[in-house]
């Protein structure tokens, strides 16, 4: 069930060490300790001393606890700006909107005790795909970044290709993958300009499924054919400069 080659850490604040315990091996013997290292807190406070120390990817937090609850672990997990994905859980639902709060408060989900095996996987590997591809669109950013460094300093012109795979798309917005594709490339020519790229070194082209990085023979193929290329012409020489992964 592995998500990603590198292991995640999850952070499990309860204080309820039977559940700390529980959570611990359910999590251990499903995803394996190369995958998923789980560290352990019993208040909000500890929980946020570790977090800090780790910089967890995952956190799954008991709302109701003596001291600093769940809630308030998760706007101090947003002002520190950790890229955690949040979970909290409780067993008081018929009291009070918790599900609503959590989301409210920023939480990427919710569960109710007792917790359940089933969900508790589900949930989980979830938050790990969708951590997986925000941390995707982070590097792509970064490149990005990266990129408009170097093309500031270029005097001639930079062309950012649209591509799409081979599925096509027929709707008002998008009568077909050409206009799919240059939109995508008009995208990130808008934000390149917004970043203080010269908008007069800058042009667009659009190329549908015609020009497939891969074959579309295949989901992966077809992801891997959704792309934007930023590259410049220099004489002869074509050079690409970032390769942006569109989902």
């Amino acid at each position: 069930m592995a998500i990603t080659k590198s292991t995640k850490r999850f952070l499990c604040i309860d204080d309820d060490r039977t559940l700390l315990l529980i959570v611990k091996q359910i999590l251990t013997k499903s995803f394996g300790a190369q995958t998923l290292e789980v560290f352990q807190a019993s208040t909000g406070e500890e929980g946020l001393q570790i977090m800090r120390e780790i910089k967890p990817d995952i956190i799954l937090c008991d709302i109701h606890m003596p001291g600093m609850d769940g809630f308030e672990v998760c706007q101090r997990v947003r002002e520190l700006k950790l890229r955690s994905a949040v979970i909290l859980m409780s067993a008081y639902d018929a009291e009070q909107d918790n599900a609503i709060k959590a989301s409210d408060t920023g939480a990427d989900a919710y569960l109710s005790k007792p917790i359940k095996k089933g969900e508790l996987l589900f949930v989980v590997n979830f938050v790990m795909r969708v951590a997986h591809l925000n941390d995707t669109v982070f590097e792509k950013n970064k490149q990005l970044e990266a990129s408009l460094v170097q093309l500031k300093q270029f005097s001639y012109q930079v062309k950012i290709e649209g591509h799409t795979d081979n599925i096509d798309i027929r709707t008002k917005q998008y009568p077909s993958n050409w206009e799919l594709s240059a939109a995508r490339a008009a995208e990130v020519a808008r934000k390149l300009v917004r970043a203080g790229f010269d908008p007069a070194k800058l042009s667009i082209e659009a190329f549908a499924q015609y020009r497939p990085k891969v074959p579309n023979d295949s989901r992966q193929g077809r992801a891997t054919s959704r792309r934007i290329e930023i590259v410049y012409q220099r004489g002869s020489i074509r050079k690409h400069m970032v390769n942006i992964l569109r989902r």
